[in-house]
């Protein structure tokens, strides 16, 4: 399906390419495979690597979450609910209750507050440390800030 999709607009770009006035831009225009859904998309030059600014948001967390070496993984089923439902929604840190609504969502992106809870591995991965059960606590992100990886 793809494929028919691709014939159809390199058809449309050899009509375009035939006006005078279009071209220099069409001359430009390069098919490119989006790194993070593989579409393939139309763009002026071949430095684009993402078909909309929403797969480029996503590719950028993504790279994000890779500070977790895979080899120090030991349990895959941590999560900040199950943290925050363990620990009872308090700080270790402070000693204070997180706030799991201190958040907004603006376009789509997901900002979070000084109370929001968050992991915090206790010997940071940095150092070392696993990511593990008995080396995760719940800290307000403000807290989790301050502390750093020491």
């Amino acid at each position: 399906m793809e494929d028919r999709r691709i014939f159809e607009e390199q058809k449309r770009i050899k009509k375009l390419r035939a006006r005078p006035s279009l071209k220099k831009v069409q001359k430009r225009l390069v098919f490119n495979h989006c790194r993070e859904c593989g579409t393939t998309f139309l763009s002026v030059n071949n430095t684009a690597y993402y078909c909309s600014d929403q797969c480029r948001r996503k590719y950028k967390n993504w790279r994000c979450d890779h500070r977790i070496n895979k080899s120090v993984i030991v349990d895959k089923d941590i999560s900040l609910k199950k943290l925050y439902q363990k620990d009872k929604g308090v700080c270790y840190l402070c000693g204070s209750v997180c706030n799991w609504n201190d958040k907004q969502v603006r376009n789509g992106t997901i900002i979070c507050g000084e109370s929001y809870p968050s992991i915090d591995h206790v010997i940071p991965l940095s150092k070392g440390g696993k990511h593990a059960w008995n080396n995760v606590k719940l800290a307000c992100r403000g807290c989790n800030t301050k502390k750093g990886n020491r």
